[in-house]
């Protein structure tokens, strides 16, 4: 000190003067220089005082540097404990860097702040205290918190969800995966590296094609985004079903960079139709901190930075940056100029911050955060910038605005919402979605109080105890409760998973919450339980009896109608066949029937079948067979349908009966051939082997048999015309109008009776109260004759009648006068007896219109079966169809030995899906028309016009390259018709006449216009159809006999003839079989 002194002495006045002003001049620049500093630079000496702050404190807490200095450092800490922890990792380590803890505001607000710190000395190098450099990081905690508490959100969303999402790398092939996507996929993250191939690997073989394709278009920039069903196959073998979404983000020349998506886990929902999904999604985000860099300058020209502008911009020394244009260093090319004219004007906003991508030396761009302000640097105006490296910060907001946006796209997709409590504040936070289910105003601020005003108040209790045993740790919250919403108070239904927080000391923190719209899951389960409900009530009281039959023939399910019709009981049903109960006659064909539904030849079968009942009798049933198809394309069950006409046809049978034997008997050339027919109708008609017929004649008092005809197989030892005498007992047995039934069990074995049979019939014939004949029948064991005697009465009538006619024939004399009087009495007697037939018909017309009305009730009840069976089979229909198609989409990466195998399914699945289709169309078609609930929309039509485009059409579509031709005769006119009705009947029929007329000459239309009509002649020359057939070709399901080979419902034909009348039209068929079809449609003018 001395020898400054001694400096000072020697110095003149000039030289004295000068040296202050240097050192004042650099006290002054450096002063400027510490007070520009934004972050706080603090001392603090060894007895806890503050000695020293910059001006940057007030930005900070509120309070000047005058207001704090000389105050103890503690008395602003959060927790006082931290200066000394503080001071022994200074003192440990000698320095301590970035540091964090809380301090309070003037405010009293608290801030989060990171600390540089070591000790600062005296010449000595005695410790005089710690000095500081103090970051406010208060808004960066803020961003890490949110971002800890989306990034548990999401992990949790997405588990409840079963959604996953990634991000592909492409141009480094790498690919990250969130949690749940590791569960979803059922691989472990530790064992399992996540990548393109091994996600192919993953994928379902038949869906690999598929995703390589839509890779290669969004590669090659055809699509950016992709949403699409995928299936997976984990290594346990299961196989899991996908919906992924997938977006592409591309540099500005379009080069892909980096592919995101999230795929939600959809396998309940196809497995359990209609069931509601929860999905979410993730995004991991990193978040660091960086530390700024500082320049300063003088209009545009860098005059001063410090190292850490150095280090962040990659320049070696300050002399290699000063005196060049700041414009040059921050500004990339392609920034906007508004930068560089902020600062060659002297612009720059003080304490205003921005972002811009920056350049560095190197050629490397990063995103900075600027700050700019005036300072005074050496005197002059100058201006001071701070940058700050935030690429890692920006990324990471821009991964919290994506994960929120995703968040909220999974919460809207899956109606999925969630909230958060805090039991501090008391503040509740709902998410959008929450708002959308609950129908409240976005604007509205909820509150715990509000939320359970929206429960429905048979719930609130309910709620309400299981909150609190969540609260208490008792039990988990995870509820299905009903709310009332606010704008519309509709009550919907939620399922609620709350999640409660506690702190180190077991205090409520938070409550976090989840909500899931599942109304329309409810709803889906109360419509599936009440068609199930409608299908059994349907199924159980049907009038048709409906078994279910397995592939084995054996049954496994039938209806009450069913078992009444039979005569088993459920349980014996259940151990037999169809077989066991099909008539003899008929079991080689029902065998060849079943193996062509299981073998997929046919798709059904309709036909009229005979069954014989536990009690050994026939029954006729109009049979329709079934295979529906099942998820393996091939059939789990038959289904049958089956519809008594036994009455039906046996009143059929005995009316054609009787106009037989009356038809014999006018030609017939004498008695023999008379009762050779009667006998021989019976026996068709009682379905017996043998039979005899007798005539009662009366000689002297005494009544006898005289034996007229006998079957070959019947040998009693009596020949025709051998006259037996009968017993009083005899004769009042057979004169008491009973019918005899008997087992021939009951005969001896040597009895010509035996002869193997079974059961025996005596019918005697009664004219008026005589009887005039005994006519009797027997059958072998298996069989069954006399099940409906009632039915027999008119026939045994007719054959009584003419018995006795021909009685009266003989008894006829030469004389004319007793042949007129017997002729007149024949004719009386004759006009009586057909009297009597006709009451008796009259009664068989009203038992058949009772017959008729049940059926008519059964066609109702069918109509609905079979139109809720079309609607439930038209659903899977359609998803096999669309899967049909998306894998022919890969036949050109399939193997050349698999595409014939493939090409050959696949042709084979979708004809039948299209045939199917058809028939389910077809059948609710005739459903409408049978409820008569197809109104004719009626309106002047051109018919030329409407035979033209149908004749258009089809020709466009023939593979065989014939072609149909119109030609018109007449004067045209227009029609009053419903034109969509007429097009569907005309295209039906000339449907048919190209498929049965194949490898002949193409169909022809030809257009007749007369004063009256129009006529429309559609003609084929092909297979033709059997006269037998024609009668019934317009009835439902009914097919030709000589078209089996064809395939076809039955039902075209049905429909175009109902469309054909409600436009009141009229149809004829013409039809030589292998020359051709003539169908005539007329209109009345």
């Amino acid at each position: 000190m001395h020898a400054n002194y001694t400096a000072l002495e020697k110095m003149t006045r000039k030289q004295l003067i000068t040296e202050l002003a240097t050192h004042k001049s650099s006290q002054s620049k450096y002063k400027e220089v510490f007070d520009s500093i934004l972050c706080v630079v603090a001392r603090v000496n060894n007895d806890g005082l503050i000695e020293m702050l910059s001006p940057s404190i007030y930005a900070l807490t509120g309070y000047t540097a005058k207001e704090l200095i000389g105050k103890k450092a503690i008395d602003f800490y959060v927790d006082p404990n931290e200066m000394d922890h503080l001071i022994t990792l200074v003192n440990d380590r000698g320095r301590c860097q970035n540091y964090h803890l809380s301090v309070l505001t003037k405010t009293g607000d608290v801030k989060i702040v990171s600390i540089d710190a070591k000790f600062y000395k005296d010449r000595h190098g005695n410790n005089l205290g710690l000095e500081s450099v103090i970051r406010d990081i208060t808004l960066q905690k803020k961003v890490e918190e949110t971002l800890i508490a989306n990034t548990v959100l999401l992990d949790e969303s997405q588990h409840m969800a079963h959604l996953g999402d990634w991000s592909w790398d492409i141009a480094e092939d790498k690919m990250k995966w969130s949690s749940e996507l590791f569960k979803i996929f059922g691989v472990n993250r530790e064992e399992f590296n996540a990548s393109y191939e091994s996600f192919l690997e993953l994928s379902h073989p038949e869906d690999k094609d598929r995703l390589q394709k839509n890779l290669q278009r969004i590669l090659e920039g055809q699509i950016n985004e992709l949403h699409f069903e995928e299936r997976i196959l984990r290594k346990s073998g299961e196989v899991r079903y996908l919906e992924s979404w997938s977006k592409v983000i591309r540099d500005d020349n379009g080069k892909p960079l980096k592919m995101f998506g999230i795929c939600l886990d959809i396998t309940d929902k196809k497995k359990a139709k209609k069931k509601i999904l929860e999905s979410k999604k993730q995004f991991q985000v990193l978040f660091e901190n960086t530390s700024d860099a500082r320049l300063i300058c003088k209009n545009d020209t860098i005059v001063n930075v410090n190292s850490a502008f150095l280090e962040l911009y990659r320049y070696e020394s300050k002399a290699s940056i000063i005196g060049q244009s700041i414009s040059s260093i921050f500004v990339t090319p392609v920034e906007d100029d508004n930068l560089k004219n902020q600062i060659s004007d002297n612009r720059l906003i003080p304490d205003g911050w921005s972002r811009a991508n920056h350049l560095r030396k190197d050629g490397s761009r990063f995103v900075s955060e600027i700050r700019s302000s005036k300072i005074q640097y050496a005197g002059k105006p100058h201006f001071q910038v701070i940058s700050n490296d935030i690429t890692e910060r920006h990324e990471m907001e821009e991964r919290i605005q994506l994960t929120t946006g995703l968040l909220k796209e999974s919460e809207k997709i899956a109606h999925l919402g969630h909230f958060n409590w805090f039991a501090k504040t008391g503040e509740l936070i709902w998410s959008d979605e929450v708002y959308r289910i609950c129908g409240v105003n976005i604007d509205v601020v909820p509150s715990i109080r509000y939320s359970m005003s929206l429960i429905h108040s048979d719930d609130l209790s309910y709620v309400k105890e299981n909150l609190k045993l969540a609260i208490q740790r008792v039990k988990e919250y995870k509820l299905d409760h009903r709310i009332v919403r606010a704008d519309d108070c509709r009550t919907v239904w939620i399922q609620t998973e709350i999640q409660p927080d506690f702190d180190a000391n077991g205090n409520l923190k938070s409550l976090l919450g989840i909500v899931l719209d599942v109304t329309e899951y409810r709803n889906s389960q109360a419509t599936i339980l009440h068609i199930e409900d409608e299908f059994r009530s349907i199924y159980e009281n049907a009038y048709s009896g409906i078994p279910l039959i397995d592939l084995n023939g054996k049954f496994i399910k039938a209806n009450q109608r069913f078992i009444e019709m039979l005569g088993y009981s459920e349980q014996e049903l259940l151990n037999m066949t169809i077989l066991d109960i099909t008539y003899p006659d008929d079991v080689e064909d029902t065998k060849k029937q079943l193996a062509d539904l299981i073998s997929g030849e046919i798709s059904h079968v309709e036909i009229e079948k005979r069954y014989i009942k536990k009690t050994g009798g026939e029954i006729i049933c109009h049979t329709a067979l079934a295979a529906p198809i099942g998820v393996t394309d091939t059939p789990d069950f038959l289904i049958a349908s089956l519809t008594d006409i036994t009455g039906e046809k046996q009143t059929q049978s005995i009316l054609r009966a009787i106009s037989e034997i009356q038809s014999s008997f006018i030609g017939a050339s004498g008695a023999e051939e008379i009762f050779r027919k009667m006998l021989k109708t019976l026996m068709n008609l009682t379905h017996s082997q043998i039979g005899f017929i007798n005539e009662v004649k009366e000689r002297e008092g005494k009544k006898y048999l005289v034996s007229r005809a006998t079957s070959a197989q019947f040998d009693s030892g009596i020949s025709e015309g051998t006259k037996v005498v009968l017993s009083d007992m005899t004769f009042k047995m057979l004169t008491s109008g009973e019918a005899i039934i008997s087992s021939l069990d009951e005969f001896e074995d040597s009895s010509p009776l035996r002869q193997d049979l079974h059961n025996l019939m005596i019918l005697p014939l009664f004219n008026n109260t005589q009887l005039v004949g005994v006519i009797g029948v027997a059958s072998y064991k298996g069989c069954c004759v006399g099940d409906n005697l009632i039915l027999l009465q008119p026939f045994l009538s007719t054959c009584a009648t003419l018995i006795t006619t021909h009685k009266n024939d003989l008894k006829i004399t030469a004389e004319q006068l007793e042949t007129e009087r017997l002729k007149e009495a024949f004719t009386n007697e004759l006009e009586m007896k057909v009297a009597e037939r006709t009451e008796d018909l009259q009664k068989m017309q009203k038992e058949l219109s009772i017959s008729l009305e049940k059926e008519k009730v059964l066609g109702d009840l069918k109509s609905r079966f079979v139109s809720t069976a079309s609607h439930q089979f038209r659903t899977p229909l359609t998803v096999i169809q669309s899967n049909m198609g998306i894998l022919s989409m890969q036949l050109d990466r399939m193997n050349d030995d698999i595409k014939p195998i493939f090409e050959k399914t696949n042709n084979r699945i979708v004809g039948q899906i299209k045939r199917m289709t058809t028939m389910m169309n077809d059948v609710l078609i005739l459903g409408k028309i049978n409820a008569g609930s197809i109104i004719p929309e009626l309106e002047l039509t051109n018919i030329i016009d409407s035979c033209r485009d149908i004749m258009f059409n089809y020709n466009e579509i023939q593979d065989d390259k014939r072609q149909l031709k119109l030609t018109i005769e007449g004067e045209p006119f227009s029609l009053n018709i419903d034109s969509g009705l007429f097009t569907h009947a005309v295209s039906n029929f000339i449907s048919n006449a190209f498929k049965y007329s194949l490898n002949r000459p193409a169909p022809e239309m030809k257009l007749i216009f007369d004063d009256e009509s129009i006529q429309l002649f559609i003609i084929d020359y092909g297979l033709g159809i059997p006269p037998k057939d024609i009668v019934n070709l317009f009835e439902p399901f009914y097919r030709g006999s000589n078209v089996s080979e064809i395939s076809g419902t039955g039902l075209g034909t049905s429909i175009a003839k109902e469309y054909v009348e409600l436009n009141n039209g009229t149809i004829d068929v013409n039809s030589k079989i292998n020359e051709g079809t003539e169908i005539i449609l007329t209109f009345k003018k």
